[in-house]
C-alpha cells in the first residue's frame, strides 16, 4: 500500500511539476512577447518622427522653386507627408493595441502561475 501512494504522490508531483513549468514559461514568453512589440513600435515611431521632420525640413529650406509656386509646393509636400505618417501612425497604433492585448495575456498566465501553482 505504501508503495503505491509512492507511486501516486510522485506521479502528482510530476504533473504539477509540468504544470508549473509551463504555465511560467508561458508567462515569460509572453514577457518577451511584449518586450519585442513594443520596441518594434518605438523604433517605428522614433523612424516616422525622424521622417517628417526631415520632410519638412527639405520642403522649407528648397531654394530651386519659384515664388509663385513655392506656396503650392508646399500645400502638396505637406499632403504627401501626412499621409505617410498617417499611415505609420496607424501601423504604430496597432502594434500597440497588439502591445495591450499581449500584456493582458502575460498579467492573465503570471496570475495563474502564482496562484494555482506556487504553494501557500
Amino acid at each position: 500500500m505504501a508503495d503505491i501512494r509512492r507511486k501516486f504522490t510522485k506521479s502528482v508531483t510530476e504533473k504539477t511539476q509540468k504544470t508549473y513549468e509551463k504555465n511560467f514559461n508561458t508567462w515569460r514568453d509572453y514577457d518577451l512577447l511584449t518586450c519585442l512589440i513594443a520596441i518594434v513600435g518605438l523604433l517605428l515611431a522614433i523612424v516616422e518622427y525622424e521622417y517628417t521632420f526631415l520632410q519638412v525640413t527639405q520642403a522649407y529650406s528648397s531654394d530651386k522653386i519659384e515664388p509663385d509656386l513655392e506656396k503650392a509646393y508646399k500645400e502638396v509636400q505637406l499632403r504627401l507627408e501626412l499621409s505617410e505618417a498617417s499611415f505609420v501612425r496607424v501601423v504604430i497604433a496597432l502594434i500597440s493595441y497588439v502591445n495591450i492585448v499581449t500584456l493582458f495575456y502575460r498579467h492573465y498566465t503570471k496570475s495563474k502561475w502564482l496562484n494555482e501553482d506556487l504553494p501557500s
